[in-house]
């Protein structure tokens, strides 16, 4: 892939350095959507030559479930997903590949960490979307989610993140 080290570079950074969070605009979505996000951008950010911002995703019926936080980082105009942490998804992931420890290894709530997955290499990391996953425990609350994925990516928060907009169904 072209400039595979500058990208691989920028990831690193975002993912390790300190990052000061912007203004969020909400979760977005339609009314009747199950499926919403939301984008925190950042004020401060140690990428050099690319952008980074944290994406929620979250489904509506799965109250306090199913929600994923995505650092994703923008090199000359194509999306990366760098770490992710999925909390309590709908079905658990499988470790396909990795450290023999990690092999076979099922995860409910885990962390798909840059520093794991970067030995595959980026066409890798990209067209199987972090394939290497650590389990985590799992946060109580949605506010307890936050505070863990800011906690693991170095990320001040300027404002409060609200819960997502939770609407069960009863079927």
């Amino acid at each position: 892939m072209r400039n595979e080290a500058a990208i691989l570079e920028e990831m690193r950074l975002a993912v390790e350095g300190e990052k000061v969070a912007g203004e969020f605009a909400g979760w977005a979505g339609d009314s009747h959507a199950d499926q919403m996000s939301m984008v925190l951008p950042f004020l401060v950010c140690p990428t050099e030559t690319a952008t980074a911002q944290l994406r929620f995703r979250m489904r509506r019926s799965r109250p306090d479930r199913d929600c994923s936080a995505t650092l994703v980082v923008t090199y000359e105009g194509h999306d990366f997903c760098a770490w992710r942490m999925d909390w309590r998804p709908q079905t658990p992931h499988m470790n396909r590949v990795g450290p023999p420890e990690l092999r076979g290894v099922e995860v409910e709530t885990g962390v798909h960490d840059f520093r794991l997955n970067v030995a595959l290499g980026l066409a890798r990391m990209h067209a199987e979307n972090l394939p290497i996953c650590i389990p985590v425990e799992a946060p109580p609350n949605f506010s307890a989610f936050v505070r863990a994925v800011c906690g693991m990516l170095n990320i001040v928060l300027t404002e409060a993140i609200p819960d997502p907009p939770w609407s069960p169904r009863l079927f």
